[in-house]
């Protein structure tokens, strides 16, 4: 028969065991739900990862928009542009189903006096710099776009 101090030693290695794979488990998911960003362009970044992205990233281009139509009609080129200038630009969409109601854009990271429809540039957590996205129509209008993200990249 096992002497009792070996069958509480036992049973307290398993419970040890048991505890690291858990803890192994969770930072294994929280690193596969971390957003990646690995390339040039306009990344779309859920509400959640916005925060995150924020505190992590020293300075950053934040797309916020609300008017879907504005949004699809100028993505394309905005995108064109980040790639350009290779820099990354997060697309947060406040119109979108998966941003809860009632929620304020500060909730995600973003400045509150960031307009919607709108391209901004942090540095250390807080908006330096914006331009509105309303009034751009044509290829001229868009150049301001591309003369802000030149102006304001690091």
């Amino acid at each position: 028969m096992s002497n009792p101090n070996q069958i509480l030693k036992q049973k307290k290695v398993w419970l040890l065991l048991v505890i690291l794979l858990i803890i192994c488990l969770f930072v294994m998911i929280t690193k596969t739900h971390e957003t990646k960003v690995e390339k040039y362009g306009v990344q779309e970044i859920t509400s959640e990862n916005m925060k995150s992205y924020s505190q992590k990233n020293e300075h950053y281009f934040v797309l916020v928009t609300w008017n879907n139509s504005q949004r699809v009609r100028l993505l394309d080129k905005i995108n064109e542009a980040a790639n350009q200038e290779k820099v990354i630009i997060m697309d947060l969409n406040l119109n979108s189903s998966s941003i809860p109601v009632n929620s304020s854009q500060t909730d995600f990271g973003v400045d509150i006096n960031q307009k919607l429809d709108s391209l901004a540039f942090y540095s250390k957590g807080k908006m330096k710099d914006e331009i509105s996205l309303v009034n751009i129509k044509d290829s001229e209008d868009f150049q301001s776009v591309i003369n802000f993200i030149k102006a304001n990249k690091k």
